[in-house]
């Protein structure tokens, strides 16, 4: 029998994004299907797709409008669509849904899905362009098969503007491959590693450096902490657009211990130095670095935007601030300084929540259901 051909289609990738379509490419059913992936082509993860035998093909989709490019990266789709007879073509993100469904209609592939990754109406964008952005949405919509948003919050935004059927769309929430958090880190190394005093407890953000992360509402948070515990350290793991006016902020604010590390692949094993991890961000589709720190057993203090509290029980398996409100988030940030046990607590509990609901087979296993219903929906024997 013939595989099921599958195309993914993504624009620049960062963070979850990235994360979600390794994911489903290590761990959907080859015997079953055989996987396309088409998107820029820098950064690592094409060259981790090809050294999971994926095929990949480089296309010039860009983050933001540009509408040569666009028109570019259409005409390469069309050519890869035509000459694999693609089954199904699974976009990712904003851009790519755009020009892949447009693409895919246009190279009659029998289904196309598309999985939005975070918030697209955001209040940095003018109303015009809000709503410019909408009408193309509902246009796709049209011949769209089925939506996957990675929370029920974003779900919720795309069934209200974009007016699509909530019947053909779905939450599925990011997965996690544990065993990468069960591994023994030499802290005081790491830390070592990191120009961290081996001593004093770190206060750490794992984030892309762009406005909608919060980081600056985190720096302006650790002054209050370091007037209250000075002896007290801050960890900036991440990089992005927005890194050197962050540092800029950091050393005018007068933070005696704050060090910016940078993109780091060993992520997992920096966790473990973090006594409280925070996740300042004004708008989150779903924080995969929320899952991570879950599985590390980490004591979470995130504000309570898009999916952030479907993930994170207040109280419980960590704690939720309000966005953009600095002295909310110190003053939770330093009850669990001061309080470890209880951030053990919720870090215990927090990796029980991530065992049960965030695991990577219910994810792989919710998505390849979501192919089957609708290439059965199509007429497909297979």
């Amino acid at each position: 029998m013939d595989k099921i051909k599958i195309m993914h289609v993504l624009r620049p990738a960062e963070g979850g994004m990235k994360e979600h379509v390794l994911t489903l490419a290590q761990h959907l059913d080859r015997r079953r299907y055989r996987l396309v992936v088409c998107g820029p082509d820098y950064g690592d993860i094409m060259m981790r797709l090809q050294r999971m035998g994926v095929s990949t093909f480089a296309v010039n989709l860009r983050g933001n409008v540009n509408p040569f490019a666009d028109f570019q990266a259409l005409r390469q789709l069309l050519a890869v669509m035509r000459q694999h007879q693609v089954d199904i073509v699974h976009t990712h993100g904003a851009r790519a849904g755009m020009v892949g469904r447009i693409a895919a209609r246009r190279a009659r592939v029998p289904v196309i899905v598309s999985t939005f990754h975070n918030f697209i109406y955001g209040n940095e964008h003018p109303w015009w362009k809000k709503n410019a952005f909408a009408a193309v949405q509902r246009l796709l919509a049209r011949y769209t098969d089925h939506v996957i948003t990675v929370s029920e919050a974003l779900g919720r935004e795309i069934s209200r503007v974009e007016r699509y059927p909530r019947d053909r769309l779905s939450t599925i929430y990011n997965g996690l491959n544990l065993n990468k958090f069960n591994q023994i880190t030499d802290v005081a190394r790491k830390k070592r590693e990191l120009g961290l005093d081996v001593n004093l407890p770190v206060v750490g953000v794992v984030a892309r450096l762009i406005p909608q992360k919060g980081v600056s509402c985190f720096l302006l948070a650790a002054r209050i902490i370091q007037d209250k515990i000075p002896r007290v350290q801050f960890l900036v793991v991440g990089d992005g657009p927005a890194r050197d006016s962050l540092e800029r902020q950091a050393r005018a604010l007068g933070l005696q211990r704050a060090v910016f590390a940078g993109f780091r692949f060993d992520v997992p094993r920096l966790l473990p130095l973090i006594n409280v991890f925070v996740i300042p961000s004004l708008s989150e589709g779903l924080s995969i670095g929320a899952l991570e720190a879950m599985a590390a057993r980490r004591p979470i203090v995130a504000t309570r935007v898009g999916g952030l509290p479907e993930l994170i029980r207040h109280g419980k398996t960590g704690m939720l601030v309000p966005p953009n409100d600095p002295t909310a988030l110190a003053k939770t940030i330093i009850t669990i300084l001061e309080r470890p046990f209880f951030g053990e607590m919720l870090g215990l509990q927090a990796r029980q929540e991530v065992e049960r609901r965030f695991s990577v087979e219910q994810m792989v296993r919710a998505t390849e259901a979501i192919y089957d219903k609708l290439l059965q929906q199509k007429g497909y024997k297979g």
